[in-house]
């Protein structure tokens, strides 16, 4: 558990969360052992204290500097702003690169969300079955989305052998895009939009457009924890515990409007 916890290059680094879920796997091991088959009479985990979770410092955005960011010309013009206008949806990193030509529905506005891709340039599954979504677009992210597949197939007509993968979105090569060069590509486009920009934006992650959208869909706009869940691709358990520290607020204004209304009745 100390190698687990104890940052690199001493130990692993692992977050809170994954420490204790291993702490989990371990005593259930081992009190199987003590209890059920009875080879063992006292577990080495007993005395061992899960890892107090302290939720992060999440950088976001509001949704006003969103807009300035997405309307601006060095934006509109990179290559990766399809891909950004999908982000701020919440949706995660590895599920954009993700994406599959079949998954995007123009007709309907609709992406389906179903499988993702790592920095090892690998397919992998969806993280959970709330992970299987589809995904409402407004429709100039829509039209975003269909000049990148014309541009794709413009490259098609010239080089038959261009983006030979079923991959939404492919680089300039025609090549799959992971998390990891999506993630660059998004911090050197920050950088130059910062240096030509009056007002520079603070600097964040792509990662962190996912949490500018839970941020403001339940503190500004005060929208159910179930449909932000829902389109994340979370539980609403998993979004509560993550975004405490947005919700406390609105937790505070309930016991505080409530305890305003009662205290003023009893005055009158």
């Amino acid at each position: 558990i100390n190698l687990l916890r104890a940052p690199k290059p001493e130990g692993k680094g692992y977050s809170q969360e994954t420490v204790n879920k291993i702490i989990n796997v371990l005593c259930n091991i081992f009190n199987f052992c003590k209890d059920t088959l009875k080879i063992i009479k006292e577990s080495p985990m007993d005395g061992i204290k899960r890892l107090k979770v302290i939720p992060p410092d999440k950088q976001t955005w509001t949704d006003e500097q969103q807009a300035v960011f997405l309307s601006s010309d060095v934006v509109r013009k990179s290559h990766i702003y399809p891909m950004l206008c999908i982000s701020i949806l919440g949706i995660r990193p590895g599920e954009v690169c993700g994406l599959a030509e079949a998954d995007f529905r123009p007709a309907d506005g609709l992406l389906t969300m179903h499988r993702g891709y790592d920095k090892y340039n690998v397919l992998t599954e969806m993280k959970n079955p709330q992970s299987h979504r589809p995904i409402s677009l407004y429709p100039p992210i829509t039209a975003a989305i269909i000049r990148h597949l014309e541009w794709k197939e413009a490259f098609r007509r010239l080089d038959p052998d261009f983006a030979d993968n079923d991959f939404l979105f492919v680089s300039v090569n025609g090549r799959p895009i992971n998390p990891d060069v999506y993630g660059k590509a998004f911090k050197k486009l920050l950088a130059k939009y910062n240096k030509e920009a009056g007002e520079p934006l603070p600097v964040i992650s792509v990662y962190d457009l996912r949490h500018s959208f839970a941020t403001i869909n339940l503190l500004g706009l005060k929208k159910p924890i179930n449909a932000v869940a829902s389109v994340m691709g979370n539980s609403p358990k998993t979004l509560m515990t993550r975004y405490a520290h947005v919700l406390q607020k609105d937790r505070d204004d309930v016991t505080d409007d409530y305890s305003a209304k009662i205290f003023r009745a009893k005055a009158e």
